[in-house]
């Protein structure tokens, strides 16, 4: 017992037995990384990817693409639900009030109806795919590898810019303004009322680009930031900031009035 005690003192095989330890768990260390850090294909519709995007980890650009989609549904619900109910409650009160008038008069407010009634309607229809694709996002989880997911959340990215890139297009102006003004000429040519006509078509085509022009367009910034590798997180916080700015991302027209509170 002595000399196989002298042989392997309790020492060294204590040392050695670490020793496959210490080495997986360096090799481990040394290999998460590389794992991290996998590259994975931007989609195609972003087009080629620029170098800082290309640079950042799968996870950074996922955490990115999800809190930006997060951060947009707010305002863009705020948005698109105050026109709504606003519009339905000057649609009822106009219906309303029809009955009430001179009938010489009550076509005034069953035209001025129609024209908040399309309005109201258009924001019941056409919802922000933002508050789409994050329903999707969510009712999808995390199933999947960090690519898979990482090419659904920048596919919902797109779709949503792109809602909101055609809300701002310039031919929505033009129909918002021909909507309103065949509402003003039906009351006028319809009805024999010539300046009520003018008046309801002048006041809906106004309130038209009003809505128009605040349609909030987070996930336009998002996809220029994500699109140039600036992957700062959504600014939280209060903070009033209004002011007119131009749109120029493909297509975008006009002026958008931006502001948070």
């Amino acid at each position: 017992m002595r000399a196989r005690s002298a042989l392997c003192p309790p020492e060294r095989v204590a040392r050695a037995s670490w020793r496959p330890t210490f080495v997986v768990a360096a090799n481990v260390w040394l290999a998460a990384p590389a794992v991290q850090a996998a590259p994975c294909p931007t989609t195609r519709e972003l087009g080629d990817a620029t170098a800082a995007l290309a640079e950042a980890s799968p996870g950074a650009r996922l955490g990115f693409v999800r809190g930006r989609i997060e951060a947009a549904a707010k305002p863009s619900r705020q948005w698109a639900l105050g026109w709504g109910v606003g519009l339905g409650l000057l649609t009822v009160a106009q219906l309303a009030i029809a009955p009430l008038v001179d009938p010489e008069e009550a076509p005034d407010y069953w035209m001025g109806a129609l024209a908040s009634g399309i309005g109201a309607a258009s924001r019941a229809i056409f919802i922000p795919h933002v508050l789409l694709e994050r329903r999707r996002m969510r009712k999808r989880g995390r199933h999947g590898d960090v690519c898979a997911q990482l090419a659904a959340a920048e596919h919902a990215m797109v779709r949503a810019a792109a809602w909101e890139r055609r809300g701002k297009a310039l031919w929505q102006h033009f129909l918002s303004i021909a909507v309103n003004a065949g509402v003003g000429v039906a009351l006028g040519v319809g009805f024999g009322r010539q300046i009520p006509g003018a008046r309801i078509g002048a006041i809906g085509a106004t309130v038209g680009e009003i809505m128009i022009l605040t349609q909030p367009v987070p996930m336009m910034k998002a996809q220029l930031q994500y699109q140039s590798g600036v992957l700062a997180p959504a600014p939280a916080g209060a903070r009033a900031t209004w002011g007119l700015r131009p749109l120029t991302l493909r297509g975008g027209g006009g002026v958008a009035i931006g502001g948070r509170m």
